[in-house]
């Protein structure tokens, strides 16, 4: 199992290194930005991923074909439970998700070998796919932002006769800036536009709960740049500052996280109470 919380950080801090490098290299110093270099953000999480996986033994695919990620959900093939000791039945992953015809790609996939003598067998592809991250760097459209959600939710929604989907969560990336870069942003201005900017992806994600009821959505919040009027007004008033270069250093970027995964089944919740109950009595 992936450990979602040291997945979710390596993200996070990737992101932000990101957002610290285009500054770098388009000398814009007022830490402010209305262009972000997607592949630099693209690049720098997967930096951080490859720092986390040192003590893991995945692989960090970027720019990864959406048809690899489709199939590596589940085996190529793999033997069933013989009925008998003389008989082994090999059962095939179906068509139905191969996405033949499809060139699109994901930025970033997390994949994994197969266990070894685990029966299963990878070969189109040889991976595993774990964990898929869409990426769009600072105020892009919402309908592209939404289309790289529902594919994400869609590889996850992905059912076989073969077994289980094996991916375990996906990520979208997207940052928003939520200021006017000729307008003094003040910390009411920016809790109104935050909380206004965050209710309507919560909004837009419970529209896509009713379509994979199996699937839940969660949006989370990493804060790039909180830069208000109130900390360039001193103690003894706002004489002497000047409005034009307050209204250009002050603004709000903030980076939402969309995190997918599933619902637990009734199997695992009933696994988890009897782990709980036994644990208990341990005790």
């Amino acid at each position: 199992m992936l450990d979602r919380n040291e997945l979710t950080k390596a993200i996070g801090n990737g992101v932000k290194s990101a957002y610290n490098e285009n500054i770098h290299f388009t000398k814009n110093w007022t830490g402010l930005q209305n262009r972000i270099i997607e592949s630099l953000v693209v690049v720098n999480i997967a930096q951080f991923l490859a720092k986390w996986d040192i003590d893991n033994c995945y692989c960090i695919q970027l720019e990864y074909p959406m048809r690899a990620f489709f199939n590596g959900a589940f085996p190529s093939m793999k033997f069933s439970k013989p009925q008998s000791l003389f008989e082994n039945k090999m059962v095939f992953r179906s068509k139905n998700h191969s996405k033949r015809k499809s060139k699109s790609r994901i930025d970033i996939a997390l994949v994994a070998e197969p266990v070894p003598n685990s029966g299963d067998i990878f070969h189109d592809p040889s991976w595993i796919s774990l964990t898929g991250i869409e990426v769009k760097s600072i105020n892009k459209p919402d309908k592209l932002i939404i289309k790289d959600i529902e594919r994400l939710a869609k590889a996850m929604d992905l059912t076989d006769p073969i077994g289980d989907n094996l991916i375990e969560v996906c990520y979208s990336v997207f940052i928003r800036r939520l200021d006017n870069a000729k307008s003094i942003t003040s910390t009411k201005e920016i809790t109104k536009k935050s909380t206004s900017e965050k209710k309507k992806w919560e909004c837009r994600l419970d529209e896509l709960k009713s379509e994979y009821p199996s699937l839940d959505f969660k949006i989370n919040e990493i804060e790039l740049v909180n830069s208000v009027v109130e900390n360039f007004v001193t103690p003894e008033g706002p004489d002497g500052v000047d409005a034009a270069s307050v209204a250009e250093d002050t603004g709000f970027i903030i980076c939402f996280l969309v995190e997918i995964s599933r619902f637990p089944s009734n199997a695992d919740v009933i696994v988890d109470a009897v782990e709980l109950n036994q644990n208990g009595k341990n005790e």
